[in-house]
């Protein structure tokens, strides 16, 4: 018996080593990388638009196979009995398919600071595919000619390649060209300051005439669109003008570093100030235009599996308890008018919340001055849960908005943490914190309506009366005990949210903001550029509450 399995095994393994599985093994990664080539072009850049996590995860599992299928094609090729011209101009092609310019050479903007890794793995490829050329067989002049045009277009795109890397990489100098940009701008814009009224279509009016030659410098007219909101009065046209103004100066900021640095176009131009650039993004091309949502009183009974983070050895960030998104939600207008409005309203200065809720008396300040902001987030969002689970207000644009920021800035502190005030990990235990609570003190409710009558009437039960659950219930039933009239109780909920959400928004964190505008985009990334033109650059050092 053991001899048969012996000789079974034998066979088997020579069969596995046979030049007719070699060739079959062959043809068929050269078919796999072509396709994850095709792949990437179709649907690659569609990760900057799209934040779904089933289509960022195939994107870049296509993206790390076609890092490593090519090359190991390549190395079958060259180590195996192949040395036909076809099989040597499939392995150019496939070198070609590695450093062409129009494929995706990052998947994220950290890829970019480890150029000098994937420049030595592409090295070694360029000299296997040599080696794989010297020794090839054939007398074929056609094909041998296009071997050695595929192989040179291979070694010029490389090099493009990791010149450009090198270019959008901090220390090769996207800063300072940046800076160039910025300067260049301002010369530009000196015309047009001394205009009375600047609307934003006067504005656009003049980029379109030629009034500079960047599109993307039109970050200096967001400024200029700002100021003449602020001198108009309730028109809603203005802010939504305003906002959109914001939205194409990120799509073409994103499509420098992008397009020009990370995909390399033909038409690259070396220096801003001396060649048009003629690739105009649009905002629906660089972000999809929503509102991540949460609910801690609906999902924080949310316990995941995690199968594939612990088949993956980790690959695949593991989903904390709780952590469970609603559904994203398109960015109404009313949202973008509200918190603008807010922002007139405040004479273009950032508060905390306490501002909007003066108009009922200082009896709702201690909600706004807690001890850290992650605190005061979700302190008012179980506040916000808990009246939104009263008979619904149909209708009420002011419910809209409170409700959507409020779900928002939830969404933030579970799946974003690092995009508001404080260290990243501090907030995560925050997080995690209240959701062990919410499981401790709601356990057995099943229903949000349950879970927020059980917070209001069994208040003076629950535990420490300095956790965010009792707060938040406190916050609760004090709105809608004093509050009673259901209208002007939303119209506090969403001046606070909108005004709220504006004094988190200034961040010193560039690379959260980058790392989003090339996932889907956040709302927030947009209001934290909106703020930087109004120059506000971080919080006041005199508000209430601490990072």
């Amino acid at each position: 018996m053991d001899l048969k399995n012996t000789t079974t095994n034998t066979t088997l393994v020579q069969r596995l080593g046979s030049n007719e599985v070699r060739l079959l093994r062959v043809e068929l990664l050269v078919l796999f990388s072509t396709l994850a080539w095709i792949l990437l072009e179709r649907f690659g850049s569609f990760r900057r638009r799209y934040s779904h996590g089933f289509f960022r995860l195939l994107i870049w599992t296509v993206y790390t196979l076609s890092t490593v299928l090519a090359p190991y094609t390549v190395g079958l090729l060259q180590a195996g009995p192949f040395r036909d011209q076809t099989f040597v101009l499939w392995g150019t092609i496939l070198l070609l398919i590695q450093v062409h310019s129009d494929s995706l050479s990052v998947y994220s903007i950290q890829d970019i600071e480890q150029r000098k890794k994937m420049l030595a793995q592409q090295a070694l490829q360029i000299f296997l595919v040599l080696w794989l050329i010297i020794n090839g067989s054939g007398g074929n002049k056609s094909y041998r000619a296009t071997i050695w045009i595929v192989y040179i277009l291979s070694i010029i795109q490389a090099f493009r390649k990791f010149r450009h890397l090198s270019k959008a990489s901090k220390k090769g100098g996207l800063v300072e060209r940046s800076k160039v940009i910025a300067d260049h701008m301002r010369v530009e814009l000196k015309e047009v300051t001394s205009v009375k009224y600047i609307t934003i279509d006067s504005v656009w009016r003049w980029i379109e005439s030629g009034g500079f030659e960047h599109k993307e410098t039109a970050e200096g007219s967001v400024k200029l669109a700002l100021e003449d909101t602020a001198s108009r009065s309730g028109d809603e046209g203005s802010y939504v003008g305003t906002f959109q103004v914001i939205e194409e100066e990120l799509s073409f900021l994103f499509g420098i570093v992008w397009k020009l640095c990370l995909e390399v176009p033909n038409d690259t131009p070396t220096n801003p100030q001396t060649k048009t650039e003629t690739w105009s993004p649009t905002a629906g091309e660089t972000w999809e235009r929503k509102l991540g949502q949460y609910s801690l009183l609906l999902n924080f009974d949310y316990d995941p599996w995690n199968a594939l983070s612990f088949l993956s050895l980790g690959l695949i960030e593991a989903t904390r308890k709780g952590q469970k998104a609603g559904e994203k939600i398109k960015l109404a207008d009313t949202v973008i008018v509200h918190v603008l409005s807010q922002f007139k309203n405040n004479n273009g200065k950032v508060e905390n919340g306490q501002s909007a809720t003066n108009q009922l008396g200082s009896q709702f300040s201690w909600a706004c001055t807690l001890p850290t902001h992650i605190h005061t987030i979700l302190v008012w969002h179980i506040a916000t849960t808990i009246s939104w689970n009263e008979v619904p207000l149909e209708g009420n644009l002011d419910r809209l908005v409170a409700v959507s920021l409020s779900d928002y800035c939830a969404y933030l502190v579970a799946f974003v943490p690092d995009m508001l005030p404080g260290h990243g990990h501090d907030t995560r235990c925050t997080f995690d914190a209240v959701v062990l609570e919410a499981q401790q003190c709601l356990a057995e409710c099943e229903t949000v309506s349950n879970r927020c009558e059980k917070l209001v009437r069994g208040l003076g039960g629950m535990g420490g009366t300095g956790t965010i659950l009792y707060m938040g219930a406190k916050l609760g039933r004090q709105l809608r005990d004093m509050v009673p009239d259901q209208e002007q109780r939303w119209k506090v909920l969403a001046d606070f949210w909108a005004e709220f959400i504006l004094f988190l928004a200034p961040s010193d964190n560039t690379e959260i903001h980058g790392e989003k505008l090339s996932a889907g985009g956040e709302f927030m990334t947009h209001l934290w550029a909106l703020l930087t033109h109004a120059g506000i650059l971080e919080r006041p050092s005199s508000s209430s509450g601490r990072d």
